[in-house]
């Protein structure tokens, strides 16, 4: 599904009813959402996902900032991946680091109004 710039994103002929939403992004925690649409579509409020799960395992812990460190000092021209750049600038460096230090502990549980969907990975 096409998400904007700004996070929008619209559903097509989806059949009322209740549902769960993934939220999901490489290298956030992924969240999940319970929904209800209705013939006049669906109101979400504002979900922020929180930075550095590099691993992907719904925690963020000394192993993404291994994960980072591999790859430390890589540019476009060189061995660059968009998978350990957090901050999305076109550098894996000490930024990168940071944020994942400022997020460190965080896991699914975090988020105090997820369902815990991870058991089901």
């Amino acid at each position: 599904m096409p998400i904007t710039p700004i996070g929008m994103y619209k559903f097509e002929n989806v059949i009322p009813g209740d549902y769960v939403l993934e939220i999901r992004r490489q290298g956030f925690i992924t969240r999940w959402a319970e929904v209800t649409i209705n013939t006049d579509g669906m109101t979400l409020k504002h979900r922020e996902l929180i930075a550095g799960d590099i691993n992907e395992d719904f925690v963020i812990d000394m192993s993404d900032i291994s994960n980072v460190n591999s790859k430390y000092a890589t540019y476009p021209e060189a061995l660059y991946d968009p998978k350990y750049d957090v901050n999305g600038d076109g550098n894996v460096d000490n930024e990168d680091i940071q944020i994942i230090k400022g997020n460190f502990n965080a896991y699914i549980g975090t988020y105090e109004d997820t369902m815990n969907w991870a058991d089901s990975y």
